[in-house]
């Protein structure tokens, strides 16, 4: 059985369509969005996205239906979302800037603030989900550690952790927290602090962990600029505009797709010595979308692309490879490129194919011994265009332009997906 999905996604290989990136905006005026101003994004199993506003509230995006969760319609104790992660269960933890956290479990709200839970500080900045369901958090004043019921605090007073604010949290293979802005590691016994070398100051404000284990951390010292480093646990290697074709120093936010491109948002700050239109006298600019391979640096901005706005603060990645990039002042954005994500990461099982594939008018649908609940199909752009809650194992996707989809298979399992090619040449 595996020597047979193996030859279906090889003739899925040999069948190639012309595809150019494309670009999607979602804004105020064209969709139920209420806000521009996006602060976080995250894709839930099921492909529906989970968007933070500054001052909106949340956000779900559901094939094409928004719903607005706000102070006034719902469980959220705050309209400012600052973070935004979902746990393997799926469940939603929302962070806000100064009301606690929430936890959305189905339809039911839970808030834990400081004066209701242990949860140090009201001011969430980070949330992290373990895959065995304990959830970090980043607060003002420190890390905690929900576990089931059971909270754990960690401070500079009763731990290792080396700056009482902590900002980003991320989960490495091997179960190791790292934490930033001052940049350090814990893995659950041995707290370790690092300086990265060549760095112009200790403000982490992004991190990022590849398949192999690699430390992708963003540092933004202002005026200063910060850089990408690149760090194994021992050495660091620097990334900035003068080493690389990176756009701007101050790397804000960073994601890892599945075939190991990393995808920066970063800014530049200047000072000129008196107020006249910015702020305390700082002037920033937004660096776009930039993508690096590992050797190659490209940048999408208002300039070259169709980006709207050229500040990002949040970026998604969806089982498609499609970038979800929250801007400030220019709304949710979409972005495909002509590729799509690498065969060898995408969830297989022995117990679901799908034949022929390539196909023309009929698929088949071979589901060994699950149950299979719902069958969704998507396009390049993770548009449901297909929805069958019928048990039948043959599906007519004639209505389908050629081109690539996502099949996903909802079992008692879960969520599964395939790849299929439509192709009637």
């Amino acid at each position: 059985m595996k020597s047979l999905l193996s030859i279906i996604f090889l003739l899925a290989s040999l069948f190639s369509f012309s595809q150019t990136p494309e670009w999607i905006t979602y804004n105020m005026s064209n969709s139920g969005l209420p806000s521009n101003d996006i602060s976080s994004i995250a894709i839930d199993p099921s492909g529906t996205k989970w968007i933070g506003t500054f001052s909106s509230g949340l956000v779900k995006f559901e094939d094409t239906t928004w719903t607005i969760y706000n102070f006034s319609n719902s469980g959220l104790p705050s309209n400012n979302i600052s973070s935004i992660a979902i746990d393997p269960s799926g469940t939603k933890w929302v962070g806000t800037y100064s009301r606690g956290l929430v936890k959305l479990m189905d339809t039911t709200w839970t808030i834990y603030n400081t004066s209701n839970s242990s949860l140090p500080n009201d001011s969430i900045t980070s949330i992290a989900c373990e895959a065995n369901g304990n959830i970090w958090i980043g607060t003002y004043r420190g890390l905690a550690k929900l576990e089931v019921n059971t909270w754990t605090i960690y401070n500079t007073f009763n731990s290792g952790l080396p700056c009482s604010r902590v900002t980003p949290i991320a989960i490495d293979p091997y179960g190791g927290k790292w934490i930033g802005p001052c940049l350090a590691k814990f893995d659950n016994t041995i707290w370790a602090s690092y300086q990265l070398e060549n760095s112009p100051c200790s403000h982490i404000s992004s991190i990022a962990v590849d398949h192999n284990g690699i430390k992708w951390i963003g540092v933004d010292c202002d005026i200063y600029g910060g850089g990408l480093f690149r760090f194994d646990g021992v050495h660091s290697t620097k990334y900035s505009r003068s080493n690389s074709g990176l756009h701007y120093d101050d790397v804000r936010v960073i994601t890892i797709d599945p075939n190991g491109n990393k995808w920066l948002g970063s800014r530049d700050v200047t000072f000129s010595g008196h107020k006249l239109n910015s702020s305390r006298g700082f002037y920033y600019w937004g660096g776009g979308l930039t993508k690096f391979d590992g050797v190659n640096w490209t940048t999408y901005n208002t300039s070259n692309s169709e980006l709207p706005n050229d500040f990002i603060n949040s970026i998604a990645i969806d089982n498609y490879c499609n970038k979800w990039l929250g801007t400030s002042g220019g709304g949710l954005t979409v972005f495909r490129e002509s590729d799509i994500c690498d065969k060898k990461n995408t969830q297989q099982s022995s117990d679901i194919l799908i034949f022929p594939n390539p196909a023309n008018d009929i698929i088949t649908i071979s589901n060994g011994q699950q149950s299979i609940k719902k069958i969704c199909i998507f396009n390049s752009l993770g548009i449901k265009v297909m929805e069958t809650i019928h048990m039948d194992t043959q599906i007519d996707i004639s209505p389908l332009i050629c081109g690539f989809y996502v099949i996903q298979v909802q079992t008692e399992k879960g969520f599964e997906t395939r790849r299929l090619v439509v192709n009637r040449n």
